[in-house]
C-alpha cells in the first residue's frame, strides 16, 4: 500500500496537468519575497525554498527545506526533507506533499494528500485528507473525509471531520475532548505483509543490487573520465542537478503523452518513453559512483585498486538500496537521489557523447 501510494504521489509530480506557461528556477536557494507576484506556474528546485509572495498558477517545489507563507492560487506539489505551510499561507486548490516532516498550518481549499514520516495538520481543509505516514496529527476542520493510513493518529480538540474517518485500527486513534467526527468510522483492510519478513522480497533486492553493480562496473571500465566528471558536478551542484532531473522527466513524460496520441508520433513517443525509463532506472548510479569515490579516497579516473573499487561500488549500491527499504522516508530519499543523478547525467551529456565517440559506439 505504501509503495502504491508513493507511486501515485510521484505520478502527480512527474505528469502534472498541461500548462500554458511556467517559470522555472533552479538554484542552491530560492526566495519569493512578500509582495512579489508570479503570474504563471512556478517550478523550483533548491536546497532551501521560501515562498512569501503570490503565485497565480501552480507551484511545484523540490528541496531540502520548503517554507510557504504566501498565496498559491492553483495546486501545490512539494517534496522535501521538511515542508512547512505557515498559518498565513493559502492553497487555492489541491495540496500534494511529500516529506520527512510535513506541517500544514495554512488553509487548503480542496484536498490534501500527504506522505511522510511526521504529518501535522492544524489548518482548515475544505476537501478530503489522505495520509500515509508514521505519525499523523489533526487539529482543525475537514469538510470532507479523512483517510489516515498511519501508525499513530491523534485528533486534537479543535478537530471537526464532517465526513468519515478511515484508519487501519480505530482503537489506536487518540481522540481528545472536543474532537468531532460526523461520519462513520471505517477500518482500513490491511492485507499486505511486512516486506521485512518476506524472503522473496529480499532475494529480488539482492538480484537487483548485483545487476546494478555489474552495470556500474561496466560504466567505470568504459567511461571512467565521464563517471568522475559526473561525481565532481554532483558534489558541487546537488540541488541544481535534482531540479534539472525533475524538470527533464516532467518534460519527457508530457512529450511522450503528446506524441502518443498521434499515429505519426507514436513510434517517437515509445522511443522517448524507453529512454526516460532507462534514465530513471540508472539515475542512482551517479550517486553510487560519488560514494565509491569517497570510500576510495581518490578519483575514479586515476589509477586505483580495481578490486577495492568494485567492492566499494557494491557497498555504495547496497547502502542506497537499503535506504529505500526504510518506511516512508526511504522511498522519498531514493526518488530525490534518482532525480539528482538524472540531472547530473543530462548536464554532462556532451562528455557522454565524446566518451561514446572515443569508444566508437556512436
Amino acid at each position: 500500500m505504501r509503495k502504491l501510494l508513493l507511486a501515485i504521489f510521484l505520478a502527480t509530480i512527474l505528469i502534472p496537468k498541461p500548462v500554458s506557461a511556467a517559470e522555472i528556477q533552479l538554484s542552491e536557494s530560492f526566495s519569493l519575497e512578500k509582495g512579489t507576484i508570479i503570474m504563471d506556474n512556478l517550478i523550483v528546485s533548491a536546497g532551501k525554498i521560501s515562498i512569501a509572495g503570490q503565485i497565480n498558477g501552480d507551484l511545484i517545489a523540490a528541496g531540502g527545506e520548503i517554507d510557504i507563507w504566501g498565496e498559491i492560487k492553483g495546486d501545490l506539489i512539494a517534496a522535501g526533507g521538511k515542508v512547512h505551510l505557515h498559518s498565513e499561507s493559502t492553497v487555492g486548490k489541491h495540496a500534494r506533499l511529500i516529506g520527512g516532516e510535513i506541517i500544514s498550518e495554512g488553509k487548503i481549499n480542496k484536498d490534501l494528500n500527504g506522505f511522510g514520516g511526521s504529518i501535522k495538520v492544524s489548518g482548515p481543509v475544505d476537501g478530503d485528507i489522505r495520509i500515509e505516514g508514521g505519525k499523523f496529527e489533526l487539529n482543525n476542520s475537514v469538510k470532507g473525509s479523512v483517510k489516515a493510513d498511519a501508525e499513530n493518529t491523534i485528533l486534537g480538540g479543535n478537530t471537526h471531520i464532517y465526513g468519515a474517518l478511515k484508519a487501519p485500527d480505530q482503537s489506536s486513534v487518540i481522540q481528545h475532548n472536543g474532537a468531532k467526527i460526523d461520519g462513520p468510522r471505517i477500518t482500513l483492510d490491511k492485507k499486505h505483509e511486512s516486506i521485512y519478513f518476506n524472503t522473496k522480497y529480499w532475494l529480488n533486492l539482492i538480484i537487483q543490487i548485483i545487476a546494478y553493480w555489474l552495470i556500474g562496473l561496466l560504466f567505470i571500465y568504459l567511461f571512467a573520465r565521464l563517471v568522475q566528471k559526473n561525481s565532481d558536478y554532483l558534489s558541487q551542484h546537488f540541488w541544481l542537478s535534482l531540479g534539472i532531473g525533475l524538470i527533464s522527466i516532467i518534460t519527457a513524460m508530457l512529450a511522450t503523452i503528446i506524441l502518443a496520441v498521434t499515429i505519426i508520433g507514436l513510434p517517437l513517443g515509445l522511443i522517448l518513453l524507453t529512454i526516460t525509463l532507462m534514465l530513471i532506472y540508472l539515475g542512482q548510479l551517479p550517486i553510487a559512483f560519488y560514494l565509491t569515490q569517497k570510500l576510495l579516497g581518490k578519483r575514479i579516473d586515476e589509477e586505483h585498486n580495481r578490486y577495492l573499487g568494485a567492492l566499494y561500488l557494491l557497498i555504495s549500491i547496497s547502502a542506497i538500496s537499503l535506504v529505500g527499504t526504510i518506511p516512508f522516508l526511504g522511498g522519498i530519499v531514493k526518488v530525490l537521489l534518482t532525480f539528482a543523478g538524472i540531472g547530473t547525467v543530462l548536464v554532462q551529456k556532451r562528455t557522454l557523447y565524446q566518451a561514446l565517440r572515443e569508444k566508437e559506439i556512436v
